[in-house]
């Protein structure tokens, strides 16, 4: 079945088949035109106008806004603000056509390739700035060395935050650094900031920007002697197929193409537009946006570019603005942003190839649905609920759901992204969800770092499938905790293949950090853990029932960092002791984790 089919079947199997569309629109249609079937509109924004006339004149039935198959390309945000809002009764739906995938593409096409002597293929861009190139739908590498994994600094510099020295032979082949990026690592967050020089000689690399998060643990060798870093989109490292180098003084793009590309196949699009979709609820006492549906529609290419001094992250892509003003830090803004929606929804949608981060539902959202969404190929988080900030209760997001999505590949610029962030919300629900192949955590739950009292709780995170996290970073897990949230409960999730850290903190099955307190964790299975399947750090009183943990030799079933043992009730939990291989009994013990079947069926098209 095409991708397009599969799309059109999520709906099926959600029982969300539409009424009849009230407005249609095609990317060759004609803004002129009526916006019916026959004569449909050419933009957005037209069906849009249109819809608003409609509902101003109230809702006597649900409207449906039908987009067909092709790419709809934004310069500047699709702004959904209380013209655009349901009613208790009736639905306002934008959807995709049957047997169609609209893209909303916030990207631009590069044109005007041509093959050089020495295999590469060069395009002018201009004044054009961009992180991202994706060739025929799949991303490229920004150039970069070494190629694969990172190299270790031999010995950083005095002030800890500006340089290091090089070992010997790392970059000395690449010659005059200036002008590249420098991607640095710590444990559970990266920095990225422009290189000033190199010194061939003695081997010093000296940065434009501090490196590191203010705090004393961003120093560069603060958990490390030796830590790991690399160089990206550097001339002399476009050296393997599939990279790409932005010579921003000449104003082109050169590119290696794979084996078979050339300019006649060449279909390469860029980044460009910093937000596709923002849903605005107007602030309090007004009521919020409600019954707004988003359903099989493509959100694509949207662009996000760090501080000119240089990204300094913290947890989780909060990073430091560095903009002179503005002080603490912030997250990386998602393609789509909704604040103060009610009863909303993404079904069946794609979340793909963005810069930044992907959806989040943030302040004074409840009874929200994510569903049945494929997320990949996102520089950052691939999606966030909640905020960093505490509300009143009668302001934090509550009781939103995320349910069978398939999340994979997101934190491709910024690895200490999460597939799934929650900051301090309440009654969330993250349930029958796949997630796989992340650099750092796969569900984030809880923004404070002490057991106080926040707007956090009643979260449940449960039937999840999480592997292949952690492929980078340390100090995170398959699901990761924070801070006092009572009533909250990790319970029949499938955990598995954690690696061992590179870093100096360990990663786990489960990481229940600073403050965590009133979870139930219970009948999980976790096993192919480099460490122990469950660590304590600074954590609370909160109970382990029924769990099934996988340890290689040698390894603590449990760990506890700074964390008194007996403030963990523990019940009838099993350890494995082939840590590689559970019984069938454990596996039927949470058969119900990750995708339902009917999801399954279309988001991995058969295939696990």
């Amino acid at each position: 079945m095409t991708r397009a089919g599969l799309i059109f079947a999520a709906t099926q199997l959600l029982a969300l088949v539409l009424p009849a569309a009230d407005f249609f629109v095609v990317p060759d249609g004609d803004d002129r035109n009526p916006g019916t079937a026959d004569k449909p509109f050419a933009s957005i924004q037209r069906a849009q106008a249109a819809a608003r006339v409609r509902i101003a004149g109230g809702l006597t039935r649900d409207l449906v806004i039908e987009l067909r198959a092709g790419r709809y390309t934004l310069n500047a945000p699709l702004i959904f603000d209380h013209r655009d809002s349901g009613t208790e009764r009736h639905r306002v739906i934008y959807a995709g056509a049957r047997g169609s995938v609209p893209r909303i593409s916030g990207g631009q096409k590069i044109t005007g390739w041509k093959l050089l002597e020495n295999g590469l293929l060069e395009a002018p861009v201009g004044k054009l700035r961009f992180r991202e190139l994706f060739v025929n739908g799949q991303r490229r590498t920004w150039a970069r060395h070494p190629n694969k994994e990172f190299f270790r600094v031999q010995k950083v510099g005095n002030d800890q935050r500006t340089g290091f020295t090089a070992q010997v032979g790392d970059l000395e082949s690449l010659g005059d650094l200036a002008g590249a990026e420098l991607v640095f690592l710590h444990d559970w967050c990266i920095s990225r900031t422009s290189i000033k020089a190199f010194d061939l000689q003695t081997r010093y690399l000296l940065t434009a920007s501090k490196v590191g998060y203010t705090p004393p643990f961003g120093a560069m060798d603060n958990f490390e002697e030796h830590p790991r870093y690399r160089v990206e989109n550097h001339a002399a490292a476009l050296d393997e197929p599939g990279e790409w180098w932005l010579d921003a003084v000449a104003g082109v793009i050169r590119y290696l193409p794979l084996p078979g590309e050339t300019v006649a196949t060449l279909d390469a699009i860029v980044p460009v537009t910093r937000r596709l979709v923002e849903v605005r609820g107007a602030a309090l006492p007004a009521p919020r946006i409600r019954n707004l549906h988003f359903r099989g529609l493509a959100f694509e290419h949207c662009a996000w570019s760090p501080p000119a001094a240089g990204y300094a992250s913290a947890q989780a892509t909060w990073h430091e603005p560095r903009d002179g003003v503005t002080g603490g830090t912030i997250p990386i803004p998602s393609a789509i942003m909704v604040d103060r929606a009610q009863g909303c929804s993404f079904t069946a949608c794609r979340f793909a190839r963005l810069g930044g981060s992907g959806l989040w539902i943030r302040s004074d959202s409840c009874a929200n649905s994510i569903e049945g969404n494929h997320f990949f190929e996102i520089s950052g988080n691939g999606l966030m609920i909640g905020d960093g900030r505490q509300f009143p209760p009668e302001q934090t997001s509550t009781d939103n759901r995320v349910k069978n999505n398939l999340i994979e590949q997101c934190g491709r610029q910024y690895f200490g992204a999460v597939a799934i962030w929650v900051g301090l919300a309440q009654g969330t629900r993250i349930e029958h969800n796949l997630i796989r192949y992340h650099p750092y955590t796969g569900v984030s739950l809880g923004w404070s770092w002490n057991s106080s009292h926040t707007s956090a709780g009643g979260n449940i995170v449960a039937h999840n499938h999480i592997h292949h996290v952690m492929e980078i970073l340390s100090d995170g897990g398959g699901i990761y905790t924070l801070g006092r949230q009572p009533d909250s409960y990790l319970r029949d999730n499938l955990i598995h293949d954690v690696p061992l850290n590179l870093g100096t903190a360990e990663a786990n099955g489960i990481f229940m950090d600073e403050g965590s307190t009133g979870f139930t964790v219970e009948n999980n299975l976790i096993y192919r853990i480099g460490k122990s399947p469950v660590r304590f750090h600074r954590a609370g009183t909160n109970l382990l029932h029924g769990n099934m943990l996988g340890t290689a030799p040698a390894v603590a079933m449990l760990r506890y960092n700074s964390t008194d043992p007996k403030k963990i009730e523990k019940k009838e939990n099993r350890q494995l002791r082939d840590s590689s291989l559970p019984s069938r009994g454990d596996f039927q013990a949470v058969s119900g984790a990750g995708l339902q079947p009917s999801f399954k069926a279309f988001l991995l098209r058969g295939q696990d």
